[in-house]
């Protein structure tokens, strides 16, 4: 059964809790994360409500962990979007965001 999950964009807000290597996906980490905030994006549908006060997994592409130099305990904005049913992925922030 495929699921269809419609093009959406969400600014999460909180803390790394941990990063590992991804498990099935060369590349790419899991960023256990300790959302505070979740903000909409401009004409993008937000589909990451859910996560406020959560802990979650996201994946982010090894580029981008090292680029942002990310580390446990630090706190940060991702841009993200909800892939699947279980599944949360960050994707490349503008350049005007930190």
């Amino acid at each position: 059964m495929q699921v269809q999950v419609v093009e959406n964009r969400a600014d999460i807000v909180g803390t790394i809790r941990e990063i590992t290597p991804h498990k099935e996906l060369a590349n790419q980490y899991t960023v256990t994360f300790d959302v505070e905030t979740v903000q909409p994006v401009l004409g993008m549908t937000n589909l990451m409500t859910w996560a406020k006060g959560l802990s979650i997994d996201v994946t982010v592409g090894a580029d981008e962990v090292a680029k942002r130099a990310l580390a446990r305990g630090q706190k940060i904005t991702l841009r993200v979007k909800q892939a699947g049913p279980r599944a949360v992925v960050a994707v490349p922030m503008p350049k005007d965001k930190p």
